[in-house]
């Protein structure tokens, strides 16, 4: 009984669309979740006692900015594995065959976290927190939208 479950299991990785870098820009992904043991042990051990705290629903917007700011540093070493259509600054409005794109590093990965707006970092994050984002494809529900009229 219940046996079905255990295909219910974040693993892998994900792309999430990313427009405001590149017209075709994706970033990939692996979940901020328990299941993502060096970055879980990572944000353990960064938030501390705040994290605590935040179990029992006591959280502050200083608590929520300094876990973005954690997040900055754990997720270019944890969480983003790669990228790609990443286009330079000197390709905006150049044709897709004119395009230069940048190449994924860990480096500029880090420079990507330090410098990406709360809301597009905090994007990232929310993507990357939601389990179901990363369930194996044969197991995510079928969008009720698509199924209409079919």
């Amino acid at each position: 009984m219940f046996e079905h479950l255990k295909n219910f299991k974040p693993d892998g990785t994900a792309w999430l669309e990313m427009p405001e870098l590149g017209e075709r820009a994706e970033i990939q992904l692996k979940p901020a979740t328990e299941q993502n043991r060096s970055y879980y042990n990572g944000m353990l051990k960064a938030s501390g006692k705040r994290a605590r705290s935040m179990v029992k629903g006591r959280i502050s917007t200083e608590d929520v900015e300094k876990n973005r700011r954690e997040d900055r540093k754990l997720y270019p070493k944890h969480v983003i594995v790669g990228w790609k259509n990443f286009e330079t600054e000197e390709s905006r409005g150049k044709t897709w065959e004119d395009k230069e794109f940048i190449e994924f590093t860990p480096e500029l990965a880090a420079e990507l976290c330090e410098k990406l707006p709360p809301h597009l970092f905090d994007r990232i994050r929310n993507f990357a927190a939601t389990p179901e984002e990363f369930y194996p494809e044969d197991e995510v529900a079928p969008d009720p939208q698509e199924l209409a009229g079919n």
